[in-house]
C-alpha cells in the first residue's frame, strides 16, 4: 500500500510527499535530506521514516528539540494511518493512500514543479526560470547556482573546462586560477596503479563475472586493498557496490580476517549517513563485500575535480558525517579510517560514510605494503595516537581524522604533507598544522578554530564526542536560514 506525508503547518503547508516502500527517508532543515523541512527549530538531520512490508516507523535521529508523535516525544514508534508528526513548528500527517489518489497526487506534483528548471550544483536547491531571468540565480561554467551559492563565487575567476574532462550531469563548481601547490587525494596515475595493485589485470577479468550472486558490471574505484565494482544482485535486480579483495592480499590470512571484519562491523549499523552493507563471503576464490550503491562521488573525487570545496558545502557534508559518527560511537563502533575517499556524496547531496573496521591496527610497515602514494595518502588523515605502541584509538581519534578531512576540503590540501610514510608520521606527531584561516584568509575564523581543535595532538584537547562537535557545527555553519 502506498503512503504519503501531508504538511499541515509550517512553511511547506499543503505539500504532499509520497513515501516509497523499502526506503529510508530523512527529514530535517538541511536541503540534503530526502524531505527538506525549512524550520529553524529542528535539527539538520532530524528524524527518519522507514517502510518495510507495510510496516511503517518513525525514528528520532538524536535531534535537539525532539520528534513528537500525536503529542508525545518519541525515539522510535510504529506509524498508523492518520498519525500526526510534529517537528519544531512543522506538523505533518502520515496517511495511507487510497487507490487512485496516488496518480492524482503525481499530476499535482508535476504541475507544482513545472516552473522548476534545474537544481543548484552546490546546495541542491531548486532554481526557477524566473530566478535566472532576474539574475538571482546564475550559470557559472557548466553549473547552475542559486543566489546564495553564486555569491560565494563572485570574486573567483574561473577557467574553462578542458575537453578531456567534461562535467558530470549537474555541473561542477568552478576551479580557481590560483591553485594550492599540493595535489589532493586522487586515484593513482598509471605508473602508480602498477605498483599499488600488482594484479590489476585479473581484476579487469572480473567484468561480467558472477560473484556471490552478483553480476559484475563495471569498475568504480581502486583501493589499497582491492577494487570496488558496480554490480547487480541477480535475485533482486538491485544495483550494489561490490568490493573485492586484491588476490595479492588474500594470501595473508590476517588481512582476509580484517576485510571480513569490515562487513561484520558495518552490518551492525543502520543510519541514513552510513553505507548499508548487505552481504559478504568468498566466491570463486574472491573475497567480497556487497554494499549500498551510492550514485554520486567520493569527497576525494570532488577534490580531484575542484581542488577544494566551499566552506558552506564542506560543513554540510561534515555535519552529515558527524551524525553518522555519533550513531556509530553510541553503538560502540569506531571507524578508524576516515578520509576523503571514504566519504561518499550522492547526486542529491546526501553524505554517507563507508569502509568501517579496516585500519585500526595497521602499522607503518603494513602501510608500506601499498607502494607509491597509496600508503602515504592513507596516513595523512590518521591521528597521532595511531602510531603509538600500542595504539589507543577511540571516538576522539575518528574526530581527528574528520578534522583532517575537513581541513583538506576547505583549504585544498591535507594538514600535513610529505614524500614518505615516515616523514608524514613525523609531521603528524610533532608539527602543528597551519590554521585554515592562514592558508586561505576567506575561511571564517570560527570554522578555522573548530578544525584546529579537531586536530589537537592530545585527544583530551579535542571534542569529547561527536555530539559535542555537532553543537559547535550548529554555531559555525554559514548555511543556516
Amino acid at each position: 500500500m502506498p503512503y504519503r506525508l501531508v504538511f499541515l503547518g509550517g512553511k511547506k503547508k499543503g505539500d504532499v510527499v509520497p513515501l516509497e516502500e523499502g526506503r529510508v527517508v530523512t527529514l530535517g532543515r538541511s536541503p540534503t535530506n530526502d524531505i527538506w523541512v525549512p524550520d529553524s527549530k529542528i535539527s539538520r538531520i532530524h528524524c527518519q521514516i522507514e517502510i518495510v512490508n507495510d510496516l511503517c516507523a518513525v525514528s528520532d535521529l538524536n535531534s535537539t528539540n525532539g520528534t513528537y508523535l500525536n503529542g508525545d516525544r518519541i525515539q522510535e514508534k510504529t506509524l498508523q494511518n492518520g498519525d500526526q508528526i510534529t517537528l519544531g513548528l512543522t506538523r505533518l500527517r502520515f496517511e495511507a493512500v487510497k487507490e487512485g489518489a496516488e496518480k492524482k497526487e503525481v499530476r499535482k506534483k508535476k504541475k507544482r514543479r513545472a516552473a522548476a528548471l534545474v537544481l543548484c550544483s552546490e546546495c541542491g536547491g531548486t532554481i526557477l526560470q524566473s530566478d535566472l531571468d532576474k539574475g538571482a540565480a546564475k550559470q557559472i561554467g557548466s553549473g547552475f547556482y542559486c543566489s546564495e551559492c553564486a555569491s560565494e563565487f563572485a570574486d573567483v575567476e574561473v577557467v574553462e573546462e578542458e575537453p578531456e574532462a567534461p562535467a558530470r550531469p549537474g555541473g561542477k563548481a568552478p576551479a580557481a586560477v590560483e591553485r594550492p601547490p599540493v595535489a589532493p587525494e586522487r586515484a593513482p596515475v598509471a605508473s602508480e596503479k602498477q605498483v599499488a595493485i600488482d594484479t590489476i589485470a585479473s581484476f579487469d577479468a572480473m567484468l561480467g563475472e558472477m560473484i556471490g550472486g552478483h553480476k559484475v558490471l563495471e569498475k568504480l574505484a581502486e583501493g589499497r586493498l582491492g577494487n570496488v565494482y558496480k554490480a547487480e544482485q541477480v535475485s533482486t535486480h538491485k544495483l550494489v557496490a561490490l568490493k573485492i579483495l586484491s588476490p595479492s592480499i588474500t594470501e595473508d590470512e590476517e588481512w582476509v580476517r580484517r576485510f571480513l571484519k569490515e562487513a561484520d562491523v558495518g552490518s551492525k549499523l543502520s543510519h541514513p549517513n552510513i553505507v548499508v552493507l548487505y552481504d559478504s563471503g568468498k566466491s570463486k576464490s574472491a573475497y567480497y563485500i556487497a554494499m549500498e550503491f551510492v550514485d554520486g562521488a567520493s569527497v576525494a573525487d570532488l577534490l580531484h575535480r575542484q581542488q577544494k570545496l566551499t566552506v558552506r558545502r564542506s560543513l554540510n557534508i561534515i555535519t552529515q558525517v558527524t551524525h553518522a559518527l555519533d550513531h556509530a560511537h553510541r553503538s560502540g563502533v569506531f571507524h578508524t579510517d576516515i578520509r576523503p575517499s571514504n566519504v561518499l556524496v550522492s547526486r542529491s547531496g546526501v553524505a554517507k560514510l563507508s569502509d568501517f573496521g579496516l585500519a585500526s591496527t595497521m602499522t607503518v610497515k603494513e602501510a608500506s605494503k601499498f607502494k607509491g602514494l597509496q600508503g602515504v595518502v592513507y596516513l595523512r588523515y590518521a591521528p597521532p595516537e595511531q602510531f603509538a605502541v600500542p595504539a589507543k584509538l577511540d571516538a576522539r581519534s575518528d574526530l581527528y581524522s574528520l578534522g583532517a578531512t575537513l581541513y583538506h576540503m576547505i583549504t585544498g590540501r591535507p594538514p600535513f604533507v610529505a614524500d614518505s610514510a615516515q616523514d608524514t608520521i613525523n609531521k603528524i606527531c610533532s608539527e602543528e598544522p597551519v590554521p585554515p584561516a592562514q592558508v586561505l584568509p576567506e575561511i571564517p575564523k570560527p570554522v578555522s578554530d573548530l578544525v584546529i581543535r579537531l586536530l589537537a595532538k592530545a585527544p583530551s584537547a579535542r571534542y569529547p564526542s561527536a555530539a559535542d562537535l555537532l553543537k559547535d557545527l550548529e554555531q559555525v555553519a554559514p548555511w543556516d536560514e
